[in-house]
C-alpha cells in the first residue's frame, strides 16, 4: 500500500505555482545581497518543455564576445546532478560569476553575493538549468519523468525554446556540462540531441564539447574493486584492510581516520544528521534561496522551490529508486561515439571526493575504445603546474582530456577553482567554434569516479510531504533496526567509534551501499 501510495506521488505534479511563469526577465540583485558591483548580464525565467511543464533557467553572458577570435562563444549547458539536485549549487558556489562564498562550510558567510574570479563565463556564455522536471524552481503540472532518456527528451525542447527567446545566440555551438548523477544526464541528452539533428536538421543543435566533472557513469568500472584502489592510494584505509562491501569500507575509513568524512570531501567532518545536511550543511543555502528578495531577484514562479530548498531538502527533492531503473544504456559506448564524432571530452575529477572518486574515473577514460584512443593511452598522465606547483595530472590525446585535481572534492570548481578554470579553458582552447556544422550527432563526455555506495546527490527528505509521513514511519523502523544492528556488532567486537555512526549518511549506505542501480 505505502509503495503504491508513493508511485501515485510520483506520476501526479502538483499544480502550476503561478498563473504564467515568466520566460524571460532581467536578473538584479538588490544592494543588500550583494559584497561587490556587477555588471553581469543576466536573465532567468522558464521555458515550457510540454504544455504543463516549465524548467527554469538563469542564464548569464559571457564577458569576452570574441572567444578564440570568434564573435559567438559556446553556451555552456550546466546541470548538476542528484539525481534530483538543483544546478542552483552550481551557479552560487562552483562555476558561476556570483558566490555565496561558505554557504555550505559556514567559514566567513555572509549571506551575499561576492564576485567569482574564477567564473566560466569569462568566454562562454553559461545556462544552468533545473532538471528533471520539479528540480529546484522548476515546475508544472505534468507527471514526472523516471528516466534520464525521458530527462533527456525534455533537454532538446528546452534548447529549442532557449534559442526562441535568445535569437542571438540561436547558432552557438553547446558545451554540455554536468557533475555526479550528471555522468547519466549527459549521454542521455546526447543522444536525444543525435536523434532530433537526425529528424530536424534544420534545428540542428550543435554540440562543441562536454564536461564531466567528478561524474559517475558506470557502475561496472566505477565500482567496488575502485573504491578500494582510490582508499588505499589516498591512506583512508591501512594496507592490511580488507573490506568486504562499500559499506564496511566506509566504516572502516571512519574508525581508521577517528571522524566520519565528508562523503564529498573526506579532509572535512561530515555535518551529521541536521535538517538539510548531507556531508555539508546546506540549511543556509536553503534559506537564501527561499527568500523573497532572491525570488523575486530571479523571477521565480510563486512557491516554486518550496520541495528543493523548504524543509530539509538540501536544494534536492527525493527520486524515486524507479528513476533509471533497469536502465540498458551504454553510457560508455556513447561517450566513444562522441569522440568518433570529434567533440571533446574534458573529465575532471577532485582527488578527495569519496563519491565519485578518481580511480573509478580513470578506469572509465582508459575503457573508452575509438578510432583515436591510441593517443590518448601513449599520452601518459603528465604532472600539471599550477602557480609552481604539482596540482594534479593531465592526460591528453585524441580529442580527451583527463584532469585529476589535488586538494579538490567532489564539487572541484568551488574546492580549487584555479585548476578547475585551467580545466574549462584547456577544453576551449581545443573547440571547433567555427560556425559550419561538423556533425550532426551526439556529443561526447567522459565521466569518471563515482562511489556506487551512494546514489550521488543530497537523497534526503524533500518532494511530497504525503509520501514522507506515510513512509516515514515505516523507514525510521527500519533505521532503527539497522543502527541498533550495527552499532552492536560494533560494541562486541570493539571495532567501532560511536561517531561513526552518522544516521543520516547511515541510511544512505544501508540503501546505496550494495545496489546496482548504477
Amino acid at each position: 500500500m505505502l509503495l503504491t501510495i508513493a508511485a501515485l506521488a510520483w506520476q501526479v505534479g502538483a499544480a502550476l505555482e503561478c498563473p504564467k511563469p515568466v520566460e524571460k526577465a532581467p536578473v538584479t540583485f538588490p544592494q543588500e545581497l550583494l559584497n561587490d558591483f556587477s555588471d553581469e548580464r543576466m536573465f532567468s525565467g522558464y521555458i515550457n518543455v510540454t504544455d504543463r511543464d516549465f524548467l527554469f533557467y538563469w542564464f548569464v553572458e559571457a564577458k569576452d564576445t570574441r572567444s578564440n577570435g570568434n564573435a559567438n562563444p559556446p553556451v555552456i549547458l550546466w546541470s548538476n546532478g542528484g539525481p534530483g539536485c538543483t544546478s542552483m549549487e552550481g551557479a552560487t558556489t562552483e562555476i558561476g560569476p556570483l558566490l555565496l562564498k561558505g554557504v555550505k562550510t559556514g567559514d566567513g558567510y555572509s549571506g551575499r553575493l561576492s564576485s567569482n574570479p574564477f567564473a566560466w563565463n569569462h568566454r562562454a556564455h553559461i545556462i544552468f538549468v533545473d532538471q528533471p522536471r520539479y528540480v529546484g524552481y522548476s515546475t508544472g503540472s505534468g507527471p514526472f519523468v523516471l528516466s534520464s532518456k525521458d530527462a533527456a527528451a525534455d533537454i532538446v525542447q528546452f534548447i529549442r525554446g532557449w534559442r526562441r527567446l535568445f535569437p542571438q545566440f540561436a547558432s552557438s555551438k553547446f558545451v554540455l556540462a554536468t557533475e555526479s548523477y550528471g555522468g547519466h544526464y549527459v549521454p542521455a541528452w546526447a543522444e536525444a540531441i543525435l536523434e532530433f539533428n537526425r529528424k530536424t536538421p534544420s534545428e540542428e543543435i550543435l554540440v562543441a564539447g562536454v564536461v564531466l566533472s567528478n561524474t559517475c557513469i558506470d557502475q561496472r568500472l566505477q565500482g567496488f574493486s575502485a573504491f578500494k584502489r582510490f582508499a588505499r592510494k589516498q591512506s583512508l584505509i591501512p594496507s592490511s584492510a580488507h573490506p568486504s562491501s562499500m559499506a564496511s569500507a566506509r566504516f572502516q575509513i571512519c574508525n581508521y581516520k577517528k571522524y566520519m568524512p565528508n562523503t564529498y570531501d573526506y579532509r572535512r567532518t561530515s555535518a551529521g544528521s541536521c535538517c538539510g545536511c548531507m556531508g555539508y550543511n546546506y540549511s543556509s543555502f536553503d534559506r537564501w534561496f527561499s527568500s523573497a528578495n532572491v525570488r523575486r531577484a530571479l523571477n521565480v514562479c510563486g512557491n516554486a522551490g518550496e520541495a528543493s530548498f523548504g524543509g530539509c531538502g538540501a536544494g534536492c527533492i527525493t527520486f524515486p529508486k524507479s528513476f533509471d531503473a533497469g536502465e540498458t544504456v551504454d553510457n560508455v559506448a556513447i561517450i566513444a561515439k562522441l569522440l568518433e564524432l570529434k567533440i571533446q571530452v574534458l573529465m575532471v575529477y577532485g582527488m578527495k571526493d569519496t563519491t565519485c572518486n578518481y580511480e573509478g574515473g580513470y578506469a572509465v577514460a582508459s575503457a573508452l575504445r575509438w578510432k583515436e584512443a591510441d593517443l590518448w593511452a601513449k599520452s601518459s598522465p603528465k604532472d600539471l603546474f599550477l602557480n609552481g606547483a604539482v596540482a594534479g595530472k593531465v592526460q591528453s590525446g585524441g580529442g580527451l582530456t583527463w584532469m585529476q585535481i589535488e586538494e579538490a572534492g567532489h564539487m572541484n570548481p568551488a574546492d580549487n577553482p584555479r585548476a578547475a578554470l585551467f580545466a574549462f579553458n584547456k577544453l576551449f582552447d581545443d573547440l571547433d567554434l567555427t560556425e559550419s556544422s561538423s556533425h550532426n550527432g551526439i556529443f561526447q563526455t567522459k565521466d569518471e569516479d563515482f562511489m556506487p555506495s551512494q546514489r550521488i546527490g543530497r537523497q534526503d527528505p524533500g518532494t511530497w510531504r504525503i509520501t514522507t509521513l506515510l513512509l516515514g514511519l515505516f523507514f525510521t523502523l527500519v533505521l532503527l533496526i539497522a543502527v541498533g544492528s550495527i552499532v552492536w556488532r560494533g560494541f562486541v567486537l570493539g571495532q567501532l567509534d560511536v561517531e561513526c555512526v552518522d544516521s543520516r549518511e547511515l541510511t544512505d549506505m544501508l540503501t546505496h551501499a550494495e545496489s546496482d542501480a548504477f
